[in-house]
């Protein structure tokens, strides 16, 4: 056997044991936003979950939408925290689509695709992507199971290598659309 093969087969029988417990139970049930928890790489840094209850956001913009006609995405900076070697960003978007209420969207759904999330810095000239884990998965919440009601904020999560000292504001691109300029980062 292979040892990522190994790795995947010993972590999921600690999860088989670990989910015989009641506490496996909150991954299934939706957070006060309605947007799911599962797939998500919650509290990467610091303990800390996404959340849609996070105050004020450090920088907000609306992009049109291709999921339908008129529909927009709301989409907000919430901080961007480094703690020893990673950096947090925490987003919160929300769906704006015509005459669907009660639909569920997730960000790609939005975008039309699952948008790549990436930190500039443009004093360094560097560009930082979600970093990955032993098991080359992304360590950010999943774009495509996480989603959220039309009308309604869902939080999510992404973790990056931190930028150096130096740099106090970053910029953050989210897929295609315009580039979120000088967003603070949080030390």
């Amino acid at each position: 056997m292979r040892r990522s093969q190994r790795a995947r087969t010993s972590l999921a029988a600690v999860l088989l044991a670990v989910c015989g417990t009641s506490a496996c139970s909150a991954l299934d049930d939706p957070d006060a936003t309605g947007a799911t928890d599962r797939g998500t790489a919650q509290g990467a840094v610091g303990g800390r979950a996404p959340s849609a209850e996070r105050g004020d956001p450090v920088a907000k913009q609306t992009f049109t939408s291709p999921v339908a006609k008129g529909a927009t995405a709301d989409i907000a900076i919430m901080q961007l925290s480094v703690s020893g070697k990673l950096a947090v960003l925490d987003v919160q978007y929300t769906p704006h689509v015509p005459g669907k209420d009660g639909n569920n969207y997730s960000l790609s759904q939005l975008h039309g695709i699952e948008p790549p999330v990436a930190l500039i810095d443009s004093v360094n000239l560097k560009r930082y992507v979600v970093v990955r884990d032993s098991s080359n998965s992304e360590l950010q919440s999943n774009l495509t199971y996480s989603s959220t009601e039309n009308g309604q904020p869902a939080a999510l999560q992404f973790t990056f290598a931190a930028p150096p000292e130096s740099v106090r504001k970053i910029d953050v691109q989210v897929g295609s659309w315009p580039t979120f300029r000088s967003v603070p980062v949080e030390r």
